[in-house]
């Protein structure tokens, strides 16, 4: 197995009812999200198979089923900026979601997991698409637990991918780096991809009587989109026109596009 295999031991391919992402600002259903980018919109039938049955697939075997050699799919393309955000707190799950829409109103490609119940597939999925990782740098974030997706996996794929996936953290709690609670592999992970040398975006504000809080979602949006700018990545993962993508998500023709292009896998 190739690294990103041997990273990420497998793509569980298969689809839970509640298993869905946020993908521009939207929440789509995971077994509804287009997850190639091809000329011709046409869905692998290996994959689409797979999927439906339940299979499991390593990240390998479905790259090298999507890849540009394949007779149907093209590669699959990093071109998205990946909220990565722990879901302990209903108010930073809220907090992401909405920079998550803000970002996307600023034409920002965005991809995030959007629900706390079963992260495989979700995380693979976003994991996979993502050029940037935006780090929610809450005080718990980093944070090793006994599940298998948290963010210390997210991180740590992030970590030892660097060519692949630029990480970009946001600064949500005084502390930084953030020391998470439990095991200390989480507390020295962050001390290491945090450190001094990687510029984190500041996304504390002054309240009225002094205290730190979270900035506005749009104030925030507009720093991050500069941010990836200056790192000359904005070109990489933001399209100013209308494209399949955003067809298919909802903002024009949705259901012919649906039943035109065959993404829906049920």
């Amino acid at each position: 197995m190739g690294a990103m295999g041997t990273t990420m031991e497998c793509c569980r391919a298969r689809h839970e009812k509640d298993d869905v992402i946020m993908i521009n600002g939207q929440v789509i259903e995971l077994e509804k999200a287009p997850r190639y980018r091809e000329r011709d919109a046409v869905v692998d039938y290996q994959v689409t198979q797979a999927l439906q049955d339940g299979d499991m697939m390593s990240m390998d075997e479905i790259l090298q089923i999507s890849s540009p050699d394949h007779p149907v799919c093209r590669a699959v393309q990093r071109d998205h900026v990946m909220l990565s955000a722990r879901f302990d707190k209903e108010a930073n799950v809220e907090y992401a979601r909405m920079l998550a829409r803000e970002l996307a109103e600023l034409q920002i490609r965005t991809v995030m997991v959007n629900t706390a119940s079963d992260f495989g597939v979700a995380t693979d999925y976003c994991l996979a698409k993502a050029r940037i990782m935006v780090a929610l740098c809450t005080s718990t974030y980093g944070q090793k637990t006994t599940g298998t997706y948290e963010t210390y996996m997210e991180l740590k794929f992030a970590r030892e991918h660097p060519s692949e996936i630029q990480i970009v953290p946001v600064k949500l709690f005084p502390e930084y780096p953030p020391v998470p609670p439990g095991p200390e592999e989480g507390q020295h992970q962050n001390q290491i991809v945090f450190s001094p040398a990687l510029l984190y975006v500041n996304g504390l504000v002054s309240g009225p009587k002094g205290q730190l809080r979270k900035m506005p979602v749009e104030q925030l949006a507009t720093k991050i989109k500069e941010h990836i700018e200056r790192l000359g990545l904005l070109s990489e993962v933001s399209n100013p026109q209308t494209s399949v993508w955003d067809t298919l998500l909802g903002r024009s023709e949705t259901q012919q596009a649906a039943e035109s292009y065959k993404y829906r896998l049920t």
